[in-house]
């Protein structure tokens, strides 16, 4: 089990968003996080980048390694955060998340990762399988 955390200031974002909101969103959301974001406010970019900053934090060193800001997908169904990585949905996480007017706190517990077993070859396995 491992656990990532972020603490991200809100007006970061809300600055990143007046500035260079295309570009921004383009580089650090895929389309189907954009779309979705489309009606929500600035709270929901902040969020979403905490959260994928959190998730990352969470990934074993060698998925981290393969593994950018558009591999990562926050998707809100019904205000509920849900991860997806490389296309696919992530179960086995625990998502939390609290704000205020300066500030964004997300964590993220992912018991999908066990500590290596004797005699356990990982290299043979694929991201895909991992995850």
């Amino acid at each position: 089990m491992t656990v990532g955390i972020d603490i991200l200031e809100r007006t970061r974002i809300v600055r990143l968003l007046k500035q260079h909101k295309t570009r921004f969103a383009k580089k650090i959301f895929t389309k189907r996080e954009i779309d979705g974001l489309r009606r929500k406010r600035d709270i929901y970019y902040a969020l979403g980048f905490s959260f994928k900053e959190a998730f990352w934090k969470s990934l074993p060193p060698r998925i981290q390694k393969k593994a950018w800001f558009n591999d990562i997908e926050i998707l809100w169904k019904d205000n509920v955060p849900q991860v997806y990585l490389f296309g696919r949905k992530i179960d086995g996480l625990v998502l939390k998340y609290n704000f205020d007017r300066d500030f964004v706190i997300t964590a993220v517990i992912n018991s999908r990762n066990r500590p290596k077993q004797r005699g356990y070859d990982d290299r043979e396995r694929t991201i895909s399988q991992e995850y």
